[in-house]
């Protein structure tokens, strides 16, 4: 009996003791095994003070490096998509300078729709709205993907420069720069393929319907001033050639007369058209040739800047972003953070 009640103390005094030995390492926990991710984060946060600038200068490099590649992708493609439009200036301007195209302009200058006529004429044959739009279409894909490069390997520049395991780096982006590669990759997807739905076809600022308008404006004001010309000729013309022919109506007597007037007036009219054109064509078709071509360059290189815009304003957008948080650890102490 008394064996038993010994046996039943010393099991519960070594009971006892392991429980509080529990206790004091749950309350010790810290003491006794180092909290290793705040260690990690304290580190870290050191490593990013310690070579900030180089940190930095990365972010630079790599971002300048990625706009110059947009860059580049962005005029190649252009050029591509433009090309075949400028190709076809020598086409309209055979077109402009012919008997039909000259009452063609008149009428649809007359009719304010010079701008259907250049599409028609002009856009539609180069196939210009599809061309762009394939442009367009290539340029977003490839900038995705060159960002997506230009962050990952500003992300492997930090793991290298800091002597980080993969974990480390995980960390030290996603909660120290709150800096996640996958989801500003996963929001540029979105917002660019946004930005260049309203610059395609279907009346875009880059595609043949507004660009049509645009120029338009700047040739009808030419060709009108141009066949105001002519049909000053024309009534002259169209008088002489009544006269010469209303010897022949008076035949058939006054109606006679009327008829044979008008049908001299459009034969002489077409007649002196066709030697116009001809001669006007060998004076200005070079000038006419140049100045179209001008405006279509001049618009190429608007479509090029805008483009520019939409695409460098997004790189210089987590440049700047990556740039502040790096700032931000450089300046704050390591306690407020690790709080």
């Amino acid at each position: 009996m008394g064996r038993f009640f010994l046996k039943a103390f010393w099991g519960t005094i070594i009971f006892l003791l392991l429980v509080y030995a529990g206790v004091m390492i749950y309350i010790n926990r810290t003491a006794i095994f180092p909290n290793t991710e705040k260690n990690l984060t304290k580190d870290l946060i050191q490593k990013i003070q310690q070579n900030s600038p180089y940190l930095i200068q990365i972010v630079q490099d790599s971002s300048n490096e990625s706009k110059e590649q947009i860059r580049q992708l962005i005029d190649k493609e252009i050029e591509v998509a433009y090309k075949p439009l400028l190709d076809q200036v020598d086409n309209f301007t055979t077109f402009h300078y012919s008997v039909r195209g000259e009452y063609t302009e008149i009428y649809y200058i007359l009719t304010n729709q010079f701008d259907e006529l250049l599409r028609k004429e002009l856009f539609e044959p180069a196939n210009f709205d599809e061309n762009i739009k394939d442009a367009l279409n290539r340029i977003n894909y490839s900038a995705l993907q060159v960002i997506n490069s230009s962050l990952t390997t500003t992300q492997t520049s930090f793991q290298t420069l800091l002597g980080l395991d993969k974990n480390a780096t995980a960390m030290l982006f996603d909660d120290l720069l709150n800096f996640s590669v996958k989801d500003i990759i996963l929001r540029y997807e979105i917002n660019l393929t946004n930005s260049i739905k309203g610059v395609g076809t279907g009346g875009g600022a880059l595609g043949g319907a507004l660009l049509g308008k645009a120029i338009a404006k700047k040739l009808s004001q030419k060709t009108l001033l141009k066949g105001g010309t002519k049909l000053g000729a024309k009534v002259l013309v169209s008088a002489e050639s009544a006269l010469s022919t209303s010897t022949v109506g008076a035949l058939g007597g006054p109606v006679g007369a009327f008829l044979g007037g008008v049908i001299g007036a459009v034969g002489g009219w077409i007649a002196s058209d066709a030697a116009i054109i001809a001669a006007e064509k060998k004076l200005t078709s070079q000038e006419f040739k140049k100045e179209l071509q001008k405006l279509l360059t001049e618009q190429k290189e608007h479509t090029k800047e805008t483009l520019y815009k939409i695409y460098l304003n997004k790189v210089q957008s987590w440049e700047q972003n990556l740039t502040k948080q790096i700032e931000k650890v450089k300046s704050q102490p390591i306690k407020e953070m690790l709080r």
